[in-house]
C-alpha cells in the first residue's frame, strides 16, 4: 500500500477548530455542515473564514448527513441526518475527545430530514422492519431519492445480530418517504456507506474489522447477496470483499471523481485510505488526527475538487483545496 503523508503538508488546510466530534461533512453552497456528534448539533461552517453556526442542536447523536435527493414531483431540499440516538459516551484526555463504550440506556436511533435554513427537523424513519433502529452511522442518497444507511449499532455476535446493518428508506415521489426496509445483514458495525456514480455499486465499510464490502445493486433498495434476516452471526451476506484495512479500522466514506472508494481511516496517521474497486491496490493518505472519522468531495472554487476531512479527536474541520494533487 502507498502511503502519502499530509500531516505537515500545506496541501491540508485548518478551516475549523473547537467541534465536538465533527463527522458527516456535506457541502451546502459557501457552507460545510458539519454534524457535531458528541455537541448534539449540526454546525455550519462557513468555507471561506471558518465561521461557524448552528443550524439546530438538542439532538441525541447526528452522525452523519447527505443531501436529500430532487424527488419527482418536488422533493425537499434539505439534509437527511442519520442520529445515533445517543450511542456513545465520551471520554476527555489530553485535549482529545475519545468516543468510549457505548452509552448505557441509549435511545432507538433515527433518520431526521433537517431544513437548513430554519433548523426544523422531522423523523423520516425509527424503524426497519417494524423494530427500533440501534444507531444509525452512515448515509447516501440514490438517484430516486432513495436513502441508504448503515446501522453501527448491529454487531453479528451480539443479540441484535438478525437485524439488518444496511437499510434502505425509499423516497415516494411527493416529498416524503415509505417504510425502512433491511437491505444487508451479517455486517459488524457497518460504518461507512457509499454508490459508485453509476449507482450499480453500493460500498460499506465495518469499524472494528476494517472491512470494505462491495455489492452489486439490483433494485432501489436491493442488492446481490445481501442476505436474510437470521442469518447471523457471520457471513449471512455474501458480498464482495474490496480490501482489509492493516491495523487499522475503517469509519464513514464517499467515492471520489475517480471512482476510488476513500475510507476514513482510525489508527496511527489516520487520514483516508483509498481503494481502487477493480483493482483492490489502495493508497492511504495520513492526516493530523488519528480519528478522522469522515470526508466529502466538492467542486473547489478555483476549479478541480476539494476534499473535507473532519478530523474528529482533535475537533476540525480540515480542506484539502486540489485533491487530484495530492496522488492518489
Amino acid at each position: 500500500m502507498d502511503t502519502i503523508d499530509l500531516r505537515n503538508s500545506n496541501n491540508l488546510e485548518v478551516v475549523a477548530t473547537g467541534l465536538a466530534f465533527p463527522e458527516g461533512p456535506v457541502v451546502t453552497g459557501d457552507a460545510v455542515v458539519v454534524c457535531e456528534i458528541a455537541g448534539g448539533r449540526l454546525t455550519s461552517v462557513d468555507r471561506a473564514t471558518g465561521a461557524t453556526t448552528t443550524l439546530t442542536s438538542g439532538l441525541p447523536g447526528p452522525n452523519g448527513a447527505a443531501l436529500a435527493g430532487a424527488q419527482p414531483g418536488g422533493g425537499p431540499g434539505d439534509l437527511l441526518v442519520v442520529d445515533n440516538g445517543g450511542f456513545f459516551s465520551w471520554l476527555e484526555t489530553d485535549g482529545l475527545t475519545i468516543p468510549a463504550a457505548d452509552a448505557p440506556g441509549h435511545g432507538p436511533g433515527t433518520l431526521r430530514c433537517v431544513d437548513v435554513a430554519t433548523g426544523a427537523t422531522e423523523v423520516v424513519a425509527a424503524t426497519c422492519d417494524g423494530v427500533d433502529l440501534v444507531a444509525p452511522n452512515d448515509v447516501v442518497v440514490d438517484a430516486a431519492g432513495g436513502v441508504w444507511f448503515t446501522d453501527f449499532g448491529v454487531h453479528h455476535d451480539t443479540p441484535v445480530a438478525n437485524r439488518p446493518g444496511v437499510v434502505y428508506v425509499p423516497a415516494l415521489g411527493d416529498g416524503t418517504y415509505g417504510p425502512a426496509t433491511g437491505v444487508v445483514w451479517g455486517t459488524h458495525q457497518a460504518n461507512g456507506i457509499g454508490l459508485s456514480s453509476d449507482g450499480d455499486t453500493l460500498y460499506v465499510a465495518e469499524t472494528h474489522s476494517g472491512r470494505l464490502w462491495a455489492f452489486a445493486v439490483t433494485g432501489p433498495g436491493t442488492v446481490d447477496g445481501g442476505g436474510a434476516p437470521g442469518g447471523a452471526p457471520s457471513g449471512a451476506h455474501s458480498g464482495r470483499l474490496l480490501y482489509t484495512a492493516p491495523d487499522a479500522m475503517f469509519d464513514s466514506l464517499a467515492v471520489d471523481p475517480a471512482g476510488l472508494v476513500c475510507v476514513a481511516t482510525i489508527g496511527p496517521g489516520g487520514g483516508v485510505t483509498c481503494v481502487d474497486p477493480a483493482t483492490g491496490a489502495a493508497t492511504r493518505v495520513l492526516a493530523p488526527d488519528d480519528l478522522t472519522t469522515n470526508v466529502c468531495f466538492a467542486p473547489g472554487a478555483g476549479g478541480g475538487t476539494e476534499a473535507w476531512l473532519t478530523l474528529s479527536s482533535t475537533g476540525v474541520l480540515a480542506r484539502i483545496p486540489d485533491w487530484a494533487a495530492v496522488g492518489t
